[in-house]
Protein backbone atom coordinates (compact mmCIF):
# COMPACT_ATOMS: atom_id res chain seq x y z
CA UNK A 1 0.00 0.00 0.00
CA UNK A 2 1.16 3.51 -0.79
CA UNK A 3 0.82 4.79 2.78
CA UNK A 4 3.08 2.00 4.05
CA UNK A 5 5.67 2.79 1.38
CA UNK A 6 5.68 6.50 2.17
CA UNK A 7 5.73 5.72 5.89
CA UNK A 8 9.07 3.96 5.35
CA UNK A 9 10.62 7.35 4.65
CA UNK A 10 9.89 8.33 8.26
CA UNK A 11 11.71 5.34 9.72
CA UNK A 12 8.55 3.65 10.99
CA UNK A 13 8.81 0.12 12.32
CA UNK A 14 6.87 -2.63 10.58
CA UNK A 15 4.09 -2.34 13.19
CA UNK A 16 3.98 1.45 12.84
CA UNK A 17 3.67 1.05 9.07
CA UNK A 18 0.77 -1.36 9.52
CA UNK A 19 -0.98 1.03 11.90
CA UNK A 20 -0.37 3.98 9.58
CA UNK A 21 -1.92 2.07 6.68
CA UNK A 22 -5.00 1.30 8.79
CA UNK A 23 -5.25 4.92 9.95
CA UNK A 24 -5.12 5.99 6.29
CA UNK A 25 -8.06 3.64 5.64
CA UNK A 26 -10.03 5.41 8.37
CA UNK A 27 -10.08 2.67 11.01
CA UNK A 28 -10.60 3.65 14.64
CA UNK A 29 -8.19 2.75 17.43
CA UNK A 30 -10.49 -0.08 18.52
CA UNK A 31 -10.74 -1.42 14.97
CA UNK A 32 -6.96 -1.28 14.54
CA UNK A 33 -6.44 -3.02 17.87
CA UNK A 34 -8.89 -5.75 16.92
CA UNK A 35 -7.40 -6.27 13.47
CA UNK A 36 -3.81 -6.43 14.75
CA UNK A 37 -4.63 -8.31 17.97
CA UNK A 38 -3.30 -5.51 20.17
CA UNK A 39 -4.76 -3.53 23.03
CA UNK A 40 -6.10 -0.06 22.33
CA UNK A 41 -3.41 1.28 24.68
CA UNK A 42 -0.68 -0.33 22.58
CA UNK A 43 -2.15 1.17 19.41
CA UNK A 44 -2.18 4.59 21.11
CA UNK A 45 1.48 4.16 22.09
CA UNK A 46 2.36 3.34 18.48
CA UNK A 47 0.36 6.34 17.28
CA UNK A 48 2.35 8.62 19.61
CA UNK A 49 5.58 7.31 18.10
CA UNK A 50 4.18 7.69 14.57
CA UNK A 51 3.16 11.29 15.24
CA UNK A 52 6.59 12.09 16.68
CA UNK A 53 8.50 10.51 13.78
CA UNK A 54 6.32 12.14 11.13
CA UNK A 55 6.14 15.54 12.82
CA UNK A 56 2.35 15.36 13.02
CA UNK A 57 -0.07 15.65 15.92
CA UNK A 58 -3.23 13.96 14.76
CA UNK A 59 -4.57 11.26 12.46
CA UNK A 60 -5.84 13.84 10.00
CA UNK A 61 -2.52 15.61 9.90
CA UNK A 62 -0.71 12.27 9.41
CA UNK A 63 -2.92 11.29 6.47
CA UNK A 64 -2.55 14.76 4.98
CA UNK A 65 1.23 14.56 5.34
CA UNK A 66 1.34 11.17 3.62
CA UNK A 67 -0.90 12.39 0.82
CA UNK A 68 0.91 15.70 0.31
CA UNK A 69 4.39 14.16 0.47
CA UNK A 70 3.41 11.72 -2.26
CA UNK A 71 1.69 14.20 -4.56
CA UNK A 72 4.17 17.04 -4.11
CA UNK A 73 7.02 14.63 -4.90
CA UNK A 74 5.18 13.54 -8.05
CA UNK A 75 4.54 17.14 -9.08
CA UNK A 76 8.15 18.17 -8.41
CA UNK A 77 9.43 15.29 -10.53
CA UNK A 78 6.94 15.64 -13.36
CA UNK A 79 8.37 16.60 -16.75
CA UNK A 80 7.63 20.15 -17.84
CA UNK A 81 7.32 21.62 -14.30
CA UNK A 82 9.82 24.21 -13.19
Amino acid sequence: MLAATIAGAYGFTERERAITALVARGLSTAEIADRLHLSAYTVQDHLKAIFTKSGTGSRGELVSRLFLDHHVARLDGAPGHS
